[in-house]
């Protein structure tokens, strides 16, 4: 789980999701879905989340790999999106985080900031923080 944070002047459509790490696993069945705003109040909700992609998927290890396609994101110019991407049931890889999740930046560009995070097992990925999608 993680923020993605637009910092550009205008929005932002997010058309899919890969994983990367350190495992080679295939078939891997995978979803991603979004809460529009700061993921942090609604870390175990069920209800306020809405499923953008699912994909059964090869993960490479070493390498962006397994796309997931999403549909129907679209984060407006200064807004703050949150994101659960995980699999259903394989172990994929996460690293390690050092600051505060859903706050500290763990990657960036001039359009797009995406937060240090959670991770952990299906299906909220909240057990352990802060942890950085790969």
């Amino acid at each position: 789980m993680f923020n993605l944070i637009n910092t550009s002047s205008s929005s932002i459509t997010i058309t899919g999701f890969s994983q990367g790490g350190t495992y080679t696993t295939t078939s891997v069945e995978m979803e991603v879905w979004m809460y529009p705003g700061d993921y942090l109040p609604q870390i175990n909700d069920t209800i306020n989340w809405i499923m953008v992609g699912a994909a059964t998927v090869d993960l490479v290890s070493g390498v962006a790999s397994g796309h997931i396609p999403v549909s129907g994101v679209t984060i407006p110019a200064g807004a703050t999106y949150g994101f659960r991407v995980g699999s259903t049931g394989s172990s994929i890889a996460y690293t390690n985080g050092t600051g505060t999740a859903g706050v500290t930046t763990w990657q960036s560009n001039s359009d797009l900031i995406i937060t240090e995070g959670h991770g952990g097992g299906y299906p909220f990925y909240n057990q352990n923080t802060p942890r950085n999608w790969n």
